[in-house]
């Protein structure tokens, strides 16, 4: 029996986004987790501070002992590691609990467009924090170059966000290609856009029977409640099981701006057109052929109205090349 680290990025977290990605990891990367013991931390707090990290402390020594860490998902690294960072408190003064510490489906953000490059102290962090043993997993070729720019070519295996490892041929092969009766969408509350997601509302309005708002966000109802048209919508309980008992119903589809609530929706075999209002669903999507718009694109009612295909190209070979560090031993 291992022990293993999993830093979680779910816990108090504003967005349950965060926590699809850790129960798809918990589902997908069983295999790495079950018969060791695993103890759990959160990514938004830090985890000890320098008083803490003594022997005294008896989860300071698991931490470091451990035999395997892991973080899992999200946005965590950025070119603006020296600016108080809400996806990951970590510095270079509380970073000794992450040392050898391994990437698990982990994207990036804040970084000018078209550009990769790191600034000297988001480097010297990074470089601090990950390991040099095993090759990290990364969500996308963007954060491969990003990884391998500090630790060198070889080090980032793209596999893939752990909520699409599911997505086999077989599995998307079951996804519906027509529109469906009812339609759950989102919103995002760091990325309004008035004008577009009033368009939103009101296509889906017109094109659905019924339809259903997911709060994903902290502040996505308050967002919502600013729009008009909203008075024949029902919305669902801000959680995840809320959320999942919808799409268990069938007859559904999803559509909107945030990326794991579509992703989610596709693990359930519901057919989904996700948004992008940032680099996240784009940089996924060219590689990962997930059904994503541009939230100003006019084509919108068209394409919903149309055939849909759900057609994932996950790379197994990467998911399992990534597995086999930690299981053949």
């Amino acid at each position: 029996m291992k022990n293993i680290i999993l830093f979680d990025t779910s816990a108090a977290t504003l967005n349950h986004g965060d926590e699809i990605i850790m129960l798809s990891f918990l589902k997908n990367g069983a295999d790495l987790l079950d018969g060791h013991f695993v103890l759990r931390f959160p990514t938004h707090a830090p985890c000890f501070h320098a008083y803490q990290q003594t022997k005294r402390n008896p989860r300071y020594m698991f931490v470091k002992n451990a035999d395997h860490k892991f973080i899992c998902g999200t946005n965590l690294l950025s070119n603006k590691m020296y600016i108080p960072w809400h996806f990951w408190n970590v510095n270079v003064f509380n970073c000794r609990c992450y040392e050898d510490a391994v990437l698990v489906g982990v994207g990036c953000s804040a970084f000018a467009q078209g550009s990769d490059k790191l600034h000297w102290y988001s480097k010297l962090l990074f470089s601090k924090i990950l390991s040099r043993r095993y090759k990290h997993s990364v969500r996308d070729e963007r954060t491969k170059r990003i990884v391998e720019s500090i630790l060198g070519p070889g080090s980032a295996i793209n596999t893939g966000c752990p909520t699409l490892w599911g997505m086999t041929k077989e599995h998307c092969r079951q996804i519906p290609t027509q529109k469906a009766r009812r339609v759950v969408f989102t919103l995002t509350d760091y990325s309004k856009d008035c004008v577009h997601d009033q368009n939103l509302i009101d296509i889906l309005n017109r094109q659905y029977e019924e339809v259903y708002f997911w709060p994903q966000g902290a502040q996505d109802m308050a967002y919502f409640q600013a729009l008009a048209h909203t008075e024949n919508i029902r919305v669902i309980t801000p959680s995840v099981a809320a959320y999942g008992a919808i799409l268990q119903e069938g007859n559904v589809d999803f559509v909107g701006t945030r990326l794991h609530a579509g992703i989610y929706a596709m693990q359930h075999k519901v057919r989904a057109v996700i948004l992008a209002v940032d680099n996240r669903a784009v940089d996924m999507a060219e590689t990962y052929n997930l059904n994503v718009l541009l939230r100003d694109d006019p084509r919108l009612e068209e394409i919903l109205c149309g055939e849909i295909v759900t057609d994932v190209n996950i790379d197994e070979q990467a998911i399992d090349e990534f597995k086999q560090q930690f299981l053949r031993n």
